[in-house]
């Protein structure tokens, strides 16, 4: 998933795991090619992981082609670590809305509409 701004892109990862490796390669081709972001545009990566994994196991760790190269689109990105939180996710389709609920059938605050 991703959100463009004018100056800045903000693109989300969900860590499902207690590492993920930085790979300038794939990076820089998702910047150029996937996205097609122009050089004025700075890539910011959020690297969302579970809290439980968070401060005591999640580690990012350099690929073999880490750091990039200055002439990598991947030079430019900024790299995020953010904790989240789990939620459960309740579409209501009729109008359009998706709520965040917790354990508890229909509570939640709506997120967007």
């Amino acid at each position: 998933m991703f959100k463009r701004g004018k100056e800045t892109c903000d693109i989300f990862q969900v860590a499902v795991g207690d590492s993920e490796e930085l790979d300038a390669g794939k990076l820089s081709s998702m910047v150029t090619t996937g996205l097609q972001l122009p050089a004025g545009v700075t890539p910011r990566l959020h690297f969302v992981v579970p809290k439980d994994t968070y401060h005591d196991y999640f580690k990012l760790t350099a690929g073999k082609n880490w750091p990039p190269a200055p002439s990598q689109a991947a030079s430019r990105m900024k790299l995020y670590i953010t904790r989240g939180v789990h939620t459960r996710l309740q579409v209501c389709a009729r109008f359009g809305h998706v709520h965040a609920g917790g354990p508890t059938a229909g509570g939640g605050r709506m997120l967007w509409c």
